[in-house]
Protein backbone atom coordinates (compact mmCIF):
# COMPACT_ATOMS: atom_id res chain seq x y z
CA UNK A 1 0.00 0.00 0.00
CA UNK A 2 2.90 2.51 0.62
CA UNK A 3 3.46 2.47 -3.30
CA UNK A 4 0.05 3.11 -3.70
CA UNK A 5 -0.52 -0.31 -5.22
CA UNK A 6 -2.74 -2.91 -3.45
CA UNK A 7 -4.37 -5.83 -5.76
CA UNK A 8 -8.15 -6.14 -5.84
CA UNK A 9 -9.56 -7.82 -3.81
CA UNK A 10 -6.07 -7.37 -0.84
CA UNK A 11 -6.97 -6.10 2.52
CA UNK A 12 -4.90 -3.38 4.13
CA UNK A 13 -2.12 -4.93 6.78
CA UNK A 14 -1.21 -3.89 9.92
CA UNK A 15 1.86 -2.35 8.39
CA UNK A 16 -0.93 -0.48 5.57
CA UNK A 17 -2.99 0.78 8.92
CA UNK A 18 -0.10 2.10 11.18
CA UNK A 19 1.03 4.53 8.38
CA UNK A 20 -2.35 5.19 7.72
CA UNK A 21 -2.84 5.71 11.40
CA UNK A 22 0.69 8.37 11.74
CA UNK A 23 -0.14 10.19 8.61
CA UNK A 24 -3.86 10.94 9.65
CA UNK A 25 -2.30 11.92 13.65
CA UNK A 26 0.41 13.98 11.87
CA UNK A 27 -1.77 15.79 9.40
CA UNK A 28 -3.91 16.62 12.57
CA UNK A 29 -1.27 18.36 14.24
CA UNK A 30 -0.70 21.07 11.66
CA UNK A 31 -1.30 24.52 11.99
CA UNK A 32 -4.03 25.14 9.10
CA UNK A 33 -2.51 28.80 8.88
CA UNK A 34 1.67 28.04 8.29
CA UNK A 35 1.52 24.29 8.30
CA UNK A 36 4.18 23.75 10.94
CA UNK A 37 3.38 21.38 13.58
CA UNK A 38 1.18 22.40 16.81
CA UNK A 39 3.03 20.17 18.84
CA UNK A 40 6.34 22.65 18.46
CA UNK A 41 4.66 25.57 17.74
CA UNK A 42 2.76 26.23 20.42
CA UNK A 43 2.81 25.65 24.35
CA UNK A 44 5.36 26.16 27.09
CA UNK A 45 7.95 24.68 24.96
CA UNK A 46 7.33 26.00 21.86
CA UNK A 47 10.22 26.20 18.89
CA UNK A 48 10.99 30.32 17.85
CA UNK A 49 10.77 30.88 14.37
CA UNK A 50 12.19 33.25 11.95
CA UNK A 51 10.95 34.66 8.48
CA UNK A 52 12.59 33.28 5.64
CA UNK A 53 11.69 34.35 2.16
CA UNK A 54 12.56 32.52 -1.39
CA UNK A 55 11.12 33.32 -4.52
CA UNK A 56 10.25 29.91 -6.99
CA UNK A 57 10.92 30.39 -10.53
CA UNK A 58 8.02 29.02 -11.63
CA UNK A 59 5.45 30.90 -9.95
CA UNK A 60 6.80 33.91 -10.62
CA UNK A 61 6.09 32.94 -14.10
CA UNK A 62 2.77 32.07 -13.82
CA UNK A 63 1.99 34.97 -12.21
CA UNK A 64 3.58 37.34 -14.53
CA UNK A 65 1.23 35.35 -17.14
CA UNK A 66 -1.71 36.18 -14.98
CA UNK A 67 -0.57 39.71 -15.17
CA UNK A 68 -1.41 39.91 -18.97
CA UNK A 69 -4.18 41.09 -20.72
CA UNK A 70 -5.95 37.68 -22.09
CA UNK A 71 -8.22 36.58 -19.94
CA UNK A 72 -7.84 32.71 -19.55
CA UNK A 73 -10.26 30.53 -21.09
CA UNK A 74 -13.19 28.52 -19.17
CA UNK A 75 -11.22 25.32 -17.90
CA UNK A 76 -8.03 26.64 -18.53
CA UNK A 77 -4.98 25.23 -16.36
CA UNK A 78 -1.75 27.15 -16.17
CA UNK A 79 1.46 25.17 -15.76
CA UNK A 80 4.97 25.51 -16.21
CA UNK A 81 7.66 23.38 -17.52
CA UNK A 82 11.30 23.84 -17.67
CA UNK A 83 13.05 25.52 -20.50
CA UNK A 84 15.53 23.12 -22.27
Amino acid sequence: MLRGERKPGRKWSNKDRAFALALTLYEADLCQGCGQPMSLSTGKHAHTYQIERIECEACAEIEDDREGSRKPKSGEKTYVVPVK
